[in-house]
C-alpha cells in the first residue's frame, strides 16, 4: 500500500500505463566476499567483549593521544566543569516567544525552556554533545528518554562569531505543537542520535511499556566503536605466542591507510597492491557518516556490511540536488561512493588520521599525495594565481554547505566543477556559491570554456535525475541509459532505477528486472523496491531469488514486494518474513517503521494487525502523514470509508499544509458524494504541491466527474506543458478534449 496517492480508478478513470511483457527467466547467485585479513570467526568474535579506551591507552598511546583531541572522543560526556562549554551564568536566549534560560548550581547545569506542553519548565542538563563547532546538549525526559535541546553554544572565539547561545534551526519557527519541537519524536537521543555518539549503543525500545532501556559500552566515539570488543585483543597482546596467530584477536581488521600507490610517470598515482580491508574501513565509517536507517538490533556487530545493519539513502530529492551534491544533513559516505577516488580504491584514511580525525596533510599537499602537483597545482589548472584562496583542491573540488547555521561541511564526490551543468539545472556551482558571489553561473560557464576544451564538459547523470524528477519528456530515456551504463556509481544508477517508477513501460520492466540481477546490493535493493509493483509472475521470477540474497537489505526491499495473503508458502519466504518484521519491530518508536510493518502484515492478509500498527503509530507521531493516508486506505478497503475520512480530518488538523492529506482526503469526499467539499481539497493539494502533477491530475479528473470540463482542461493543458513526462495527465487530456 503506496501512502503517495495512487487513485485515478477511484475516480472512474483508468489510464494504462503501458503493455507489460514477460522477459527471459535469468538465474544468479549472491556469494559474500572472502575477508580481505585474518580474524577471529563469527563464534569467537561473538564471545569478545568491550574493555574501555583505557585498557587500549597500555600499548597504543600515541594513538589514544591524538584520540583523546578528537571530534570523536568529545562525541558526548557526563555534564561538568570540564565538558561543558556554554555559559550557564545565568543567561538567557529568546526565540519563538519564549525565553529559556541557563544557570548552573553548584555542579549542576539546568535550562528552564517551553516543555512538551508549551510551558516554561526546568530540566537538568546531564550531557554535553558534541564540542566543535557548537555543543548542544540533552536532557532527561522520563520514560529512559534522553532530549536533544535545539538551543546550542557557539563554541568558536568571538571574533568569529562564537561565544553566544542560538537555536541550531532559525528559520523554523517550532512551537510545542510542531512535529519538529524539541520534546519530540525527532530530537529523541535513543532514536536520532546514540548510536553515533558512544560506543556500542543498544536501543533497547520496549513497545509494550513505550520506554527505553538503551546502554553503551562507554560515552564518545572510542577505541572499540570503530575496531569492535577488544577484550581477544588483549588476551592475543598477553600471550607469548602471538606471533603466531594472524588474527591478533581483532574483530575486524580495517586496514587500507598504507600508501601503496605510484604515479609511474602518470599525473595521477594508482595502487600498486590490492586494497585490502578497505570495504570494511568505508563501511565502518559509514555507519555514522551517512543518511540511514538502523534495520537491525546488532547495530555494531563489526563483521557485518553496512547493508545488514543499516538501510543507506539514495540520492534522494531533498537530501541530494539532481546532480548528486550534498542539499540536506547527509554527511559524507553517498558523496564518496560517487567519486572516481572511491573507484579507484580511495579510503578515508588515505585523507584522515584515522584517530584525530584531521587531515594527514594540510593545504594542497594532501592532495599532492595521489595527484601531481606539476599537473594541478598551477594557475593553468586551478584557473587561480598560485596560493590563492581560488586555488586551492578543495574550494572547487570540495565545495561546502552550511548545516546547524555554523557547521561548515564538505561534499566528498570531489567533483569537477560544472557551472555549465549548474546553468542548466539550477544546481550549485563551486565558483559563485562560494567564492564569486556576485557573479552568476553563466559567467563561471564562460570562463570555464574559455579555458578548457569542450570535451571537458561530457554528459553527466545529474541532466538524467534531473529529468527524472522534473517529468521531462525524455526522463524516461535518459534514466534508463543511465541505468545500463555500469561505469555510473552504483548509487546513481539505484536512484535512477527509483526514479523509473515513474515511466512504466515494457522496456522499464525489463531493465529493472535485469537490475534485480546486478552486482551491488543498492541496485538490487532499488530493483526489488521498484518491482513490487509488476505482476505476480515477474515478481516471482526477478525477486525469489532475493530472498536467500547475501545482504539483508535486498531480502527486506524482496520479501515487501513478494508478501501476499498466502503467507510463508516456502521455507526462503518464512525466513525472509520472521526478518522483515524483527527489523521493523527493532524501530518500534519510529512512526515510519511502523508504516513499514503495517505495509507487510496488510499484504500478508493480516488486516487487523495492520490496523494496530498504524494507529500506534499515529500515537507516537502525531504529525507522521504516512499514517493517516494509509490507514484511511486499509479503512476505505474494508468499507469504512466516514472512518477514513475522519482519520484524514485528524491528520490535518495536525499537518494543515499536507498535500497529500488534502488529496487524500479530497478523494475520500468525492466517494462520500461530497463533491463541493471534496474540490476544495483536491485544489489546495495542487497548490500545496505546485511541483507534483499528480496533485494536479487528481484535482482536473475530479472536476470532469463534476461536470466541469473546461476548468479541467484547462488544468490539464497546463499540467502537460509543464509536465510533459507524465503520462496519465497527457492520456486524461487527451480523452477529455474528445468528450462532447
Amino acid at each position: 500500500m503506496k501512502w503517495s496517492a495512487r487513485r485515478a480508478a477511484a475516480l472512474g478513470l483508468a489510464i494504462g500505463a503501458g503493455g507489460i511483457a514477460a522477459v527471459a527467466s535469468h538465474s544468479f547467485e549472491t556469494t559474500v566476499p572472502a575477508p580481505a585479513d585474518p580474524r577471529p570467526t563469527r563464534d569467537e568474535a561473538a564471545r569478545a567483549t568491550f574493555v574501555g579506551a583505557e585498557r587500549c591507552a597500555g600499548c597504543h598511546t600515541e594513538q589514544t593521544r591524538t584520540w583523546r583531541g578528537s571530534d570523536h572522543a568529545h562525541a558526548m560526556k557526563i555534564a561538568g566543569s570540564t565538558s561543558i562549554a556554554g555559559d550557564f551564568e545565568d543567561r538567557t536566549y529568546s526565540y519563538a516567544g519564549t525565553t529559556s534560560s541557563f544557570r548552573r548550581i553548584g555542579d549542576r547545569y539546568e535550562v528552564a525552556t517551553d516543555g512538551a506542553d508549551g510551558g516554561l519548565a526546568t530540566f537538568p542538563v546531564t550531557f554535553s554533545f558534541g564540542e566543535r563547532p557548537l555543543q548542544q546538549y540533552l536532557v532527561p525526559f522520563g520514560n529512559g528518554r534522553l532530549q536533544a535541546l535545539p538551543i546550542a553554544w557557539d563554541t568558536r572565539p568571538k571574533k568569529e562569531g562564537g561565544q553566544r547561545w542560538f537555536h541550531v534551526y532559525p528559520n523554523e519557527t517550532t512551537t510545542f505543537r510542531d512535529a519538529l519541537h524539541w520534546t519530540g519524536p525527532s530530537q529523541c537521543w535513543n532514536t536520532a542520535c546514540g548510536e553515533c555518539h558512544v560506543t556500542s549503543f543498544q536501543k533497547a525500545y520496549r513497545a509494550e511499556s513505550r520506554t527505553y532501556e538503551s546502554s553503551y559500552a562507554e560515552l564518545g566515539v572510542s577505541c572499540e566503536a570503530c575496531h569492535g570488543p577488544g577484550s581477544l585483543h588483549l588476551g592475543w597482546a598477553a600471550r607469548s605466542d602471538r606471533a603466531g596467530d594472524p588474527t591478533a584477536g581483532l574483530t575486524v581488521r580495517l586496514g587500507g591507510d598504507t600508501f601503496a600507490w605510484s604515479f609511474d610517470g602518470k599525473p595521477i598515482a594508482s595502487r600498486v597492491e590490492p586494497l585490502r580491508g578497505g570495504a570494511a574501513q568505508v563501511e565502518t565509517c559509514a555507519r555514522c557518516h551517512s543518511r540511514r536507517m538502523p534495520i537491525w538490533s546488532e547495530l555494531h556487530d563489526h563483521r557485518a556490511r553496512l547493508a545488514d545493519t543499516h538501510r543507506a539513502a539514495l540520492l534522494e530529492e531533498g537530501l541530494y540536488f539532481p546532480d548528486g551534491q550534498i542539499e540536506e544533513e547527509v554527511y559524507e559516505y553517498a558523496s564518496f561512493l560517487q567519486s572516481k577516488m572511491h573507484a579507484r580504491g580511495v579510503v578515508c584514511t588515505n585523507c584522515h588520521d584515522p584517530h584525530s580525525g584531521a587531515t594527514r596533510q594540510q593545504g594542497n599537499a594532501l592532495c599532492h599525495q595521489c595527484h601531481a602537483p606539476a599537473s594541478f597545482d598551477t594557475p593553468a589548472h586551478t584557473m587561480h594565481v598560485a596560493s590563492s584562496p581560488g586555488s586551492r583542491c578543495i574550494a572547487c573540488h570540495m565545495p561546502s554547505r552550511v548545516y546547524m547555521r555554523i557547521d561548515l561541511r564538505r561534499d566528498h564526490s570531489f567533483r569537477i566543477p560544472r557551472p555549465d551543468l549548474a546553468q542548466e539545472l539550477g544546481t550549485p556551482d563551486a565558483c559563485t556559491t562560494s567564492c564569486h558571489s556576485e557573479k552568476t553561473s553563466t559567467w563561471a560557464a564562460q570562463a570555464v570554456a574559455q579555458h578548457y576544451p569542450a570535451p571537458r564538459r561530457p554528459p553527466h547523470y545529474g541532466q538524467a535525475i534531473a529529468a527524472g524528477r522534473a517529468w521531462k519528456a525524455d526522463a524516461r530515456e535518459r534514466l534508463l541509459g543511465v541505468v545500463r551504463d555500469d561505469s555510473v556509481p552504483a548509487i546513481v544508477r539505484a536512484t535512477a532505477i527509483v526514479l523509473l517508477q515513474r515511466y512504466p513501460s515494457t522496456e522499464v520492466l525489463a531493465e529493472v528486472e535485469r537490475a534485480a540481477r546486478a552486482a551491488d546490493p543498492l541496485v538490487r535493493r532499488a530493483a526489488a523496491s521498484v518491482l513490487e509493483s509488476a505482476p505476480k509472475e515477474v515478481r516471482r521470477r526477478a525477486l525469489g531469488p532475493l530472498l536467500v540474497d547475501a545482504v539483508r537489505t535486498v531480502r527486506l526491499a524482496a520479501v515487501m514486494a513478494l508478501a501476499e495473503p498466502a503467507g510463508a508458502t516456502t521455507e526462503p519466504m518464512a525466513r525472509a518474513i520472521d526478518e522483515a518484521r524483527a527489523s521493523f519491530r527493532e524501530n518500534a518508536d519510529r512512526a515510519d517503521s511502523l508504516v513499514e510493518l503495517a505495509n507487510l502484515e496488510l499484504r500478508l492478509g493480516r488486516r487487523d494487525v495492520a490496523e494496530r500498527e498504524l494507529r500506534t503509530a499515529i500515537e507516537l507521531q502525531s504529525a507522521f502523514v504516512p499514517a493517516y493516508v494509509n490507514l484511511a486506505d486499509l479503512l476505505r478497503e474494508g468499507r469504512r470509508d466516514e472512518e477514513g475520512a475522519a482519520v484524514l480530518e485528524r491528520g490535518l488538523a495536525t499537518s494543515p499544509d499536507s498535500a497529500v492529506l488534502r488529496r487524500a482526503l479530497g478523494l475520500a469526499l468525492v466517494r462520500g458524494g461530497r463533491t463541493r467539499d471534496a474540490l476544495s481539497h483536491l485544489a489546495a493539494s495542487s497548490k500545496l504541491a505546485p511541483d507534483d502533477p499528480v496533485a494536479a491530475y487528481v484535482w482536473a479528473v475530479a472536476l470532469r466527474d463534476a461536470n466541469d470540463r473546461n476548468a479541467a482542461l484547462r488544468i490539464l493543458t497546463d499540467t502537460a506543458r509543464r509536465f510533459p513526462g507524465h503520462e496519465p495527465t497527457r492520456a486524461a487530456l487527451a480523452a477529455f478534449a474528445g468528450d462532447r
